[in-house]
């Protein structure tokens, strides 16, 4: 336990989830929740994994690089289409 205590990413995975969680509830409060929660799912995973391949030395199976391209192209432009102000589907009547 004292290991833990004097160890500073203990500290940081400590303040980033707090600051996250109450940036999410601040989003949460001012707009949509299906916007918020579908950004908040890309980026939990695209976040990691870039940092994975540009800060870890990751790489990218052989072969797989333009389908990871594809895919990230198209999760980004559905991240921005979903978040998008007025977007949102007409309820039916």
């Amino acid at each position: 336990m004292a290991d833990l205590l004097t160890e500073p990413l203990a500290y940081a995975v400590v303040v980033l989830g707090a600051t996250g969680t109450v940036l999410l509830s601040r989003a949460m409060r001012r707009g949509r929740v299906d916007s918020v929660v579908g950004v908040l799912s890309v980026v939990e995973v695209v976040v990691p994994g870039l940092v994975g391949l540009v800060l870890l030395g990751d790489r990218v199976r052989s072969g797989w690089a333009a389908l990871l391209v594809v895919g990230w192209a198209l999760t980004l432009a559905g991240t921005v289409l979903l978040a998008r102000p007025g977007t949102r589907a007409a309820s039916p009547a």
